[in-house]
């Protein structure tokens, strides 16, 4: 499973139309469909309810929800907290070299 399907998921969940959804993802709907798909295939679970003009989702589709928004928060701040100290290191590098071009 990669990130971008549970993004793609969420984005479902939320709007509760594949077609909306793939509007804001920039995707096309038989691709984006094919995606939930495939991952409900490889989970063996149908995480949505499909009609032919609603989409809302299973009981399992909502504790994936819950869990998908989990790791992509998770996700989200473990980048931030790399960004954040690789800045802090270039930093730091920078005041040094400084320091030893004074003493030179």
């Amino acid at each position: 499973m990669e990130l971008r399907v549970l993004k793609y998921f969420i984005t479902v969940a939320r709007e509760e139309s594949f077609s909306k959804a793939a509007k804001l993802l920039n995707v096309s709907q038989p691709a984006l469909s094919k995606q939930i798909k495939d991952l409900e295939d490889e989970y063996k679970t149908t995480l949505f309810n499909r009609t032919t003009r609603t989409v809302s989702l299973t009981e399992e589709g909502r504790l994936f929800k819950e869990q998908a928004i989990e790791i992509l928060n998770l996700v989200d701040r473990s980048e931030d907290y790399l960004r954040n100290n690789i800045l802090v290191e270039i930093f730091i590098l920078d005041v040094v070299k400084v320091y030893v071009i004074v003493l030179l």
